[in-house]
């Protein structure tokens, strides 16, 4: 199996990862943690990326079920965060501060810490002209969700392809925009000023955008295969079934079984039986 490529990892870390500084008792030198965690069912990727870059891995309980961690502290998560900066979209301001802020003495931890979380909220500038193919899996990834409308009296179906994230982590959804075109809306929420952007994915459109990042995806690699064959097609008429077997890869992960297509087609679909 290829080794991850550092461009996925930063559109990983984007996505679904956590930078942050700790200061161990009785140490005024911050320790560098960038910890990412996935369900304990589908938690695939975590594994791929200690193959390549390192890590600990951990299993931790939450409220709703069992996750695993991956975690990276002092100077492996200054080795990794260091070769991957250059590749980072929404985290690479963060990320650079809380790098230098790992490497130097701390005479006030409190402000630090508060000074650490207002750059946080700081665009990471300028945006990319393009999103690279291999970031934008591991962003889609840990971020991404197709999805798709009721089924027309007709039989067909409309599929699209959403994100959501804080108005201060939107260059990622900017840049796609700028990219593929779509949407962006404020949602409402009772914490933070939340966006989503929505793209409409006829034929045409979804054979454009997944070809462009599909093949490197591990955690939706099912879905967008699934998605781009239907595409090819022409047309997404067979609805029902689509519907189905879509939220069928999306709520399984493990075991294969075969699943008798339309149109003299076959798909895989993997389930945890």
């Amino acid at each position: 199996m290829p080794r991850l490529s550092e461009k996925y990892l930063a559109g990983f870390l984007d996505a679904d990862g956590c930078i942050h500084l700790a200061w161990p008792s009785g140490k005024f030198t911050p320790q560098l943690c960038m910890t990412f965690s996935q369900r304990s069912n589908r938690d695939d990727v975590l594994y791929r990326i200690q193959e390549t870059f390192g890590g600990i891995l951990d299993k931790i309980q939450i409220k709703d079920g069992e996750y695993t961690r991956l975690g990276f502290y002092g100077k492996n998560a200054k080795m990794v965060l260091n070769r991957i900066l250059k590749y980072l979209v929404i985290k690479r301001h963060y990320a650079g501060m809380a790098l230098e802020m790992s490497n130097k003495r701390s005479n006030d931890v409190e402000a630090d810490r508060l000074l650490l979380k207002q750059h946080r909220k700081i665009k990471s500038l300028p945006i990319p002209n393009f999103p690279s193919r291999k970031w934008m899996a591991g962003y889609v990834d840990g971020d991404g969700c197709f999805s798709t409308t009721r089924v027309f009296e007709h039989g067909s179906i409309s599929l699209y392809f959403k994100l959501c994230s804080s108005e201060h982590d939107s260059e990622g959804i900017e840049l796609i925009q700028k990219a593929f075109g779509g949407n962006i809306y404020p949602m409402r929420s009772s914490v933070n000023p939340v966006i989503q952007y929505t793209l409409p994915l006829p034929p045409s459109k979804a054979i454009q955008f997944i070809s462009h990042f599909g093949k490197y995806c591990i955690v939706k690699k099912r879905q967008t295969d699934f998605i781009l064959e239907c595409a090819r097609i022409g047309h997404y008429r067979n609805g029902k079934w689509i519907k189905e077997h879509l939220k069928a890869l999306k709520d399984t992960q493990a075991q294969t079984e075969w699943i008798s297509k339309p149109n003299g087609f076959d798909a895989t679909v993997e389930t945890d039986n």
